[in-house]
């Protein structure tokens, strides 16, 4: 069975609640990884162009296209 993210929140600046079609949930801060930089990652290091996350394909995707594997 393939495990995909059905659902998410945003939780925090650069915070994200996921469920997971197997019935988890899990809570990651992407602000470490998202203060490393580059040019696709700067954007959402403000909060409100955060907030902006969309499920794409069970991927958490940004406007600008930068996206996070599932």
């Amino acid at each position: 069975m393939l495990v995909r993210i059905q659902h998410l929140l945003v939780t925090g600046p650069q915070q994200l609640r996921v469920w997971v079609t197997d019935g988890s949930v899990g809570e990651r801060d992407f602000a470490g990884e998202l203060s490393r930089g580059g040019t696709m990652a700067q954007p959402l290091l403000d909060p409100s162009f955060f907030a902006h996350v969309i499920l794409d394909y069970g991927a958490p995707t940004w406007p600008n296209g930068y996206d996070m594997a599932p």
